[in-house]
Order: structure tokens, then sequence, then C-alpha cells
């Protein structure tokens, strides 16, 4: 919902409707296997995510129109943080 407030103040115009059908088809396990997603597979390789071009864009653009996005906000801070996480834990010689 938040990403499609913010796609309407962009002026594009999204169907709530097909974007959850479409993520319903591609994240059903006879779809996708085993697959490992490639921001997890960045996660555990210490390598930083796209996730500032994802929900981090959405969070930019959001501020811009005052659009409040607490959900793209949270989910980039936890990824920001994990991704800080473990360069830390990389530096230091610590297993996680």
């Amino acid at each position: 919902d938040e990403i499609i407030l913010v796609a309407q103040a962009e002026r594009v115009k999204l169907e709530k409707s097909e974007i959850v059908e479409m993520i319903t088809n591609v994240f059903d396990p006879s779809m996708s296997g085993n697959h490992i997603p490639s921001m997890l597979q960045d996660i555990e390789n210490g390598r930083k995510t796209e996730i500032d071009y994802l929900n981090g864009a959405i969070v930019k653009r959001a501020e811009s129109y005052r659009i409040p996005v607490p959900v793209n906000l949270l989910i980039s801070n936890l990824i920001q943080m994990m991704e800080e996480t473990r360069e830390v834990t990389k530096v230091e010689g610590i297993k996680n």
C-alpha cells in the first residue's frame, strides 16, 4: 500500500491485485524451488545489498511527498543494519 501511494504521487498507475498475484506466483515454492535471494547472498558474503535502490528509493521518494512509509523505512533500516553488522564481523574476523 505504501508503494502504491508513492507511485500515485509520481503519477504511476499500479494495480495492487496484479502485483499481489505476480508476487504470489513468483514466490510459489513450485516456481522458485530452493532459490537463495541475491540480497541474502550479498549479506552472507559481506557485500552491500541493493536495498538503497529498492525500499530505500521508496523512502526517499515518499519523503519528498511527505507520505509516511514506516514499513519500507523499517525494511530499509533493518537490511542496512545487517550489512553494517556483517561488515564489522567480517573485518574483526568474528564468525556468526
